[in-house]
């Protein structure tokens, strides 16, 4: 909101649980490139279509969510903002946790926010291949662990390196799609379309463009023999059969198709509470990039990519001006007085963390004063 705010506050014990609708399809749509060949391909794909939808859906659910007044479950407060022409900012805090109901659903304001601090890398690349490292049956086990996990992620960050991307971007996803409904939502995944088998994949956005047959066959045996060595090396398991060292690239030239690689990278995967992999996950960074990128302060016109860049929407775009916002300055915490209370969940109380969470105070957006400076 380009404004600067004036609040008043009101004590509200009702709170309301937001449910969108749809969930996390796997996405296999717009063109590839997989096996033998990455020349981009027209071809229309139900799947994807369904993830469009559902992101679509959930966004305007909740945007219009929010301007009813209905604030979410695990929001904890806010942290206040202001540019040095003192237009303000909140910025509310949740628990960004995955299998949260709200911050895991695909549109959710946390999956926006990923996505806005993406885009400017995203669209900086000349060139764009999608590139996805699946680790087989036989070693998740050996990656229930954040070293290791960590460990892969670096090294294979030093393969692409040294293989001539200078820069790139990767997130790890865990889960794939529910087996019963195939990521269309079910009972048995209690509607959120994903699955409970651990199959951790790394996906990967680097510079490459289109290759020729021979060329493409080169790279990705290339990357095989680098995982098949990292395997035997660390775990001492040897895969013989390429197909199990699952390499996909998918090559993109349209601006439509590396935004739709984008929403669906940065969509959550771990949408069913599970102790152990909740333990696992604690504190651990998800999503990485690598090499130099050029400032992207001021050169988008969207008011979310604009404040996650660090600069003031309200100055860049009615005055031309580049002013950088400083979040928290007196009293970092702008805390809506906290009182203790029951988030309500509707998942059938496995999300403990969740359900103990402290609930805050409301501000409803009608009690916003959009008045523009003071």
């Amino acid at each position: 909101m380009p404004y600067s705010i004036s609040i008043n506050y009101e004590k509200r014990n009702n709170r309301k649980k937001v449910r969108p609708v749809g969930s996390g399809h796997k996405v296999q749509s717009t063109p590839t490139q997989t096996g033998a060949s990455n020349k981009e391909t027209v071809e229309s794909n139900e799947k994807g279509s369904q993830f469009q939808n559902a992101y679509k859906a959930n966004k305007e659910l909740l945007q219009h969510l929010l301007r009813q007044g209905v604030t979410l479950s695990c929001l904890s407060g806010y942290v206040r903002g202001s540019c040095s022409e003192q237009h303000t900012y909140l910025k509310a805090i949740f628990c960004n946790k995955e299998y949260c109901p709200n911050c895991g659903e695909t549109g959710s304001l946390i999956h926006q926010r990923r996505i806005a601090r993406w885009i400017p890398k995203v669209m900086q690349m000349k060139d764009f291949s999608y590139l996805v490292v699946t680790v087989p049956y036989e070693c998740r086990v050996k990656f229930e662990d954040k070293k290791e996990l960590n460990k892969f992620r670096t090294r294979l960050k030093q393969k692409l390196i040294e293989m001539g991307f200078k820069r790139g971007l990767m997130r790890w996803h865990w889960f794939g799609d529910c087996r019963k409904c195939e990521g269309a939502g079910c009972s048995a995944c209690k509607q959120t379309g994903a699955g409970t088998t651990f199959n951790p994949h790394l996906n990967i956005f680097i510079e490459q463009g289109y290759l020729p047959k021979p060329e493409f066959n080169a790279y990705t045996l290339e990357m095989k023999k680098f995982l098949a060595g990292y395997y035997k090396r660390n775990f001492n398991i040897v895969i013989e059969d390429p197909k199990l060292l699952n390499v996909k690239s998918l090559y993109r030239t349209k601006t439509e198709l590396r935004m739709h690689d984008l929403k669906y990278v940065t969509r959550a995967t771990f949408r069913i509470y599970d102790k152990k992999y909740a333990e696992l996950y604690k504190n651990f960074r998800f999503s990485q990039t690598w090499g130099t990128w050029e400032d992207a302060e001021g050169k988008s016109t969207d008011e979310l990519v604009t404040i996650e860049s660090g600069c003031c929407p309200a100055c860049l775009h009615n005055d031309g001006l580049l002013s950088r916002i400083k979040w928290g300055n007196e009293g970092t915490y702008f805390n809506v007085t906290i009182d203790r209370g029951t988030a309500r969940s509707d998942t059938g109380g496995q999300e403990g963390e969740i359900k103990k969470k402290y609930v805050p105070k409301l501000i409803r957006r009608r009690d916003l004063q959009l008045d523009g400076k003071n």
